[in-house]
């Protein structure tokens, strides 16, 4: 009988659990449980974070250079990411400036639909050994114009 190792991974605010069969585990399988994770509530963190009393009406054009301090990639080491968002009418495109181990920069870190009426993002996520290697369903926490949550990150406006 194999022995298995479970492995408690904190990446992009995510908790992933990787099961080590013999030291490999399918991509489909660790984003499979991932997902899993993703529908559940999120763990308390130590972290402190904001959040809104209400959503700001009518949403604002999110365009520009965005900026959070909250990033972990490879876990434990926190640094600065900084994306560049294109909002145009409902659509919402987040592309990394600053890359890392797990999403690179120049990729798509979260896109999809955000206006009024739909909320709807999905989160680039990866691991050091498979960069930007499958999504996760996110939505946006506006806090004002110019700060909002996505994933247990603040990002700020620049």
């Amino acid at each position: 009988m194999k022995s298995h190792k479970v492995l408690l991974l904190s990446v992009i605010g995510l908790t992933f659990i990787l099961v080590a069969c013999g030291g490999e585990v399918p991509t489909a399988t660790r984003f499979e449980i991932a997902q899993t994770l993703a529908t559940r509530t999120a763990e308390p963190t130590a972290r402190p974070t904001l959040t809104p009393t209400s959503t700001p009406s009518p949403v604002p054009d999110l365009s520009g250079i965005w900026e959070s301090s909250d990033y972990q990639c490879p876990f434990g080491t926190f640094h600065t990411e900084q994306i560049s968002i294109i909002h145009t009418n409902n659509n919402l495109v987040a592309r990394k400036i600053t890359g890392d181990p797990c999403v690179p920069a120049g990729d798509i870190t979260f896109e999809g639909s955000f206006s009024e009426d739909t909320n709807s993002l999905l989160m680039t996520v990866g691991l050091p050994p498979e960069p930007s290697s499958g999504k996760i369903p996110v939505q946006i926490s506006l806090i004002d114009h110019n700060s909002f949550h996505i994933n247990g990150l603040l990002f700020v406006r620049q």
